[in-house]
């Protein structure tokens, strides 16, 4: 009776392991029913959601074959910047500042102004020099 049992397992796993390597079961198909494997026939990408400069997109494909799809990163895009604004303006003494902001995000760059060169004047001579001292 044992043996009987034994050999009635073994058929059994031998025709679950027959019947596994007949059929693929893909745990992404939309209805998770068993097909024939195949290669993939990835047609129509459609944009799901359109990447911007704050967040990535979406792209979606379709196989022909079985109705599974996929989906695909979008990378970020560029700023749309502005131009650039002084916002506070260079002298001799002090560096300046520009900022520009992104006309999609709102997202503000800012940037330093080196400071100006001196702009010297003419010498004056603000006391006369004397035999006894010197002048400025």
């Amino acid at each position: 009776m044992k043996g009987k049992r034994r050999i009635g397992a073994a058929l059994l796993l031998i025709f679950c392991l027959v019947a596994a390597a007949a059929l693929a079961i893909d745990g992404n198909a939309t209805n998770g029913t068993p097909f024939v494997t195949h290669e993939h026939n990835w047609i129509r990408p459609t944009v799901v959601r359109e990447a911007t400069c704050s967040s990535t997109g979406i792209r979606r494909y379709y196989c022909t074959g079985c109705g599974q799809t996929k989906e695909e990163t979008i990378p970020k895009t560029a700023h749309s910047w502005g131009g650039w604004q002084t916002t506070r303006r260079a002298t001799c003494t002090q560096t300046g500042q520009r900022a520009r902001t992104c006309r999609e995000c709102g997202t503000t760059e800012r940037d330093t102004i080196e400071k100006e060169e001196h702009k010297w004047g003419k010498w004056t001579v603000t006391k006369q020099a004397t035999c006894q001292e010197t002048g400025l």
